[in-house]
């Protein structure tokens, strides 16, 4: 049930929540989850961009009335704005095409072929994402978890895992 444990394929079958037969084979989640990085994508690197900046969680340091994934204070790291974009983009086409495990990693690995050192940060960024999506604030649960295998899946591909 954890973000991080989440893999490719994605088996709605093997779901805890109620889903309907469309559910299985709806195409919609895939594209929702898809539309989720694109239609905002600035905002969403930005965002993501806050893990790296090495502040997040003291906004809420010794209050317990904040949220520690809040973290409107979090520093953004600017030299990584368009690194990550090019990241969010490439798993925004992948689970657009639906891709399997390997072919994430390997889009992936490929993206990141000409920024040699930028995969430990890129992965804290992607983690970050992937750890805050909020259902439904975000996205209904299927495509939610669509999302976050796509996520883990990437974060695994940066940090050199299989």
């Amino acid at each position: 049930l954890l973000p991080a444990d989440y893999k490719l394929p994605f088996k709605f079958e093997r779901d805890l929540e109620a889903l309907t037969r469309t559910d299985f084979t709806s195409r919609i989640h895939y594209v929702q989850a898809s539309w989720s990085l694109l239609k905002n994508c600035d905002a969403v690197v930005r965002y993501c961009c806050r893990a790296a900046g090495g502040q997040q969680g003291l906004w809420a340091k010794g209050r317990p009335d904040r949220s520690r994934l809040a973290d409107p204070q979090a520093a953004i790291l600017e030299p990584l704005l368009l690194p990550l974009e090019l990241v969010i983009c490439t798993v925004a086409e992948e689970i657009f095409a639906e891709s399997g495990a390997e072919q994430v990693r390997l889009r992936i690995r490929e993206t990141v072929k000409a920024m040699p050192g930028l995969e430990q940060q890129l992965s804290v960024c992607v983690a970050y994402l992937r750890d805050r999506i909020g259902v439904p604030r975000d996205l209904p649960l299927p495509s939610a978890k669509v999302l976050r295998s796509y996520l883990a899946e990437t974060y695994r591909a940066l940090r050199g895992r299989e």
